[in-house]
């Protein structure tokens, strides 16, 4: 068997192990019972951070959900396979416009899908201009919209129920993201927030590096004794 022949199988299995391997994740975040403005968790091997600079994060507690049997995500491709999986409480003040900041460590996310729920007309999350954004599954059906400058907003009349929310998909590959919200009609809120995502993750470019020379050693390996055989 020549080098390249084995390097071309190696490529297939690599490519079926890979393709095999991707399925929908949610976020495990972290018991957080301290109202710091700041959550973490893991997506997959990922790491997970949000920061808040309006109100606490997770509000005292974190509360399991299954996500399937959400109206307002139960239409979202994948999502059985989150049955279990947990939801993180964002808390905003009244008044004032606040931001959340999400980063993944160890790699990027490809489309990543955000999940809302408890959510209420009125308010608006409002995301950079320049992002594709797709609403993947909502309740009440149309109850939310994307206007003008990436903003997404509730303008239906849920009541902050548990089926009250929406799943919104950003197109292309992030390493971090912030949206806006903004409350100012509305009493102090709690939206309970998620992330879902296919994986495998792209890799940071050092863990690619790595890869890639682990690959040239072994390929350097194999070649002595193909050679003689």
């Amino acid at each position: 068997m020549s080098v390249r022949s084995w390097m071309l199988a190696a490529g297939v299995l690599i490519g079926s192990a890979t393709q095999a391997g991707a399925t929908l994740v949610g976020v495990s975040w972290a018991a957080d019972f301290v109202p710091d403005g700041v959550a973490s968790g893991t997506l997959g091997g990922l790491g997970v951070s949000l920061i808040s600079t309006n109100g606490s994060v997770n509000g005292g507690f974190t509360f399991p959900a299954n996500w399937p049997n959400q109206a307002g995500t139960n239409d979202v491709p994948g999502i059985g396979a989150l049955a279990g999986a947990n939801r993180n409480a964002i808390d905003w003040n009244a008044g004032t416009v606040g931001f959340a900041t999400v980063a993944f460590s160890g790699g990027s996310v490809v489309n990543p899908i955000l999940l809302f729920d408890f959510t209420d007309p009125g308010e608006t999350f409002d995301f950079a201009d320049g992002l594709v954004l797709q609403i993947l599954d909502q309740s009440p059906v149309g109850s939310v919209g994307i206007h003008a400058g990436n903003v997404v907003t509730i303008n239906s009349s849920p009541s902050n129920g548990a089926h009250d929310g929406f799943a919104l998909q950003l197109m292309g590959s992030f390493s971090t993201f912030t949206f806006a919200t903004n409350l100012n009609r509305l009493s102090a809120q709690s939206v309970g927030f998620s992330i879902a995502a296919e994986l495998n993750a792209v890799p940071e470019p050092s863990s690619l590096a790595t890869a890639t020379l682990g690959l040239i050693g072994l390929v350097a390996f194999v070649r002595p004794r193909l050679r003689v055989a």
